[in-house]
């Protein structure tokens, strides 16, 4: 890749977990604005132009189903109850060498749609493309992130439980902020009282 050409980059969607904040029900499954909640994040990645994977892990069938007719890559995590490194890593794996990076992003962010997915990848576009672009809105960190193919190498490298956080936490230095114009990237779906709150547009 040039430096004048845009970087290719993969989309990798999170969406293994064992929902256990949200109680007895799946948050993935959830309805948000007519649209089961993973189907909506996964279609944001694409319509932002990304060839997308999605891990699965926990209720893999049902997730799977929510995804059927969407063009994505699906990856399965049987290792998904160690937590979200885990998931990361099969998915990074799967993606494999042929892109310049990798946007990681959770599936439970309804509010996300493809401009913000688009306006993230611009500032990763223009800037230097070695560091870690991560959204910030309101001083609060958000999601997703894109890593640069240097970055996914390294943590390749690092203990199986060593995820994007930990690498970021470690190295402050080669992160590179966004700052997003609305709270799409810092607004999630955990717990049932987030789910009453939310009100997507």
């Amino acid at each position: 890749m040039s430096a004048d050409s845009s970087p290719r980059i993969a989309g990798l969607l999170l969406a293994a977990g064992l929902s256990t904040r949200m109680g007895a029900v799946n948050k993935l499954t959830l309805k948000i604005g007519g649209m089961i909640m993973v189907r909506r994040a996964a279609k944001s990645l694409l319509d932002a132009g990304l060839d997308v994977f999605v891990v699965l892990g926990h209720e893999r069938e049902r997730i799977a189903a929510a995804l059927s007719g969407l063009s994505v890559t699906l990856v399965d995590n049987p290792s998904y109850r160690e937590g979200q490194p885990s998931s990361m890593r099969a998915g990074l794996k799967a993606i494999g060498d042929d892109y310049d990076g990798v946007l990681v992003a959770l599936a439970d962010q309804p509010l996300l749609e493809a401009a913000d997915i688009s306006s993230l990848l611009a500032a990763y576009d223009a800037s230097e493309r070695t560091r870690i672009m991560i959204p910030f809105h309101g001083g609060e960190r958000g999601n997703p992130i894109v890593l640069p193919r240097e970055i996914v190498e390294e943590i390749g490298e690092r203990p199986v439980n060593f995820g994007c956080r930990k690498f970021i936490d470690n190295n402050p230095e080669r992160i590179a902020i966004y700052q997003a114009p609305n709270d799409h990237f810092t607004r999630d779906v955990d717990t049932p009282e987030a789910l009453a709150e939310l009100e997507p547009n």
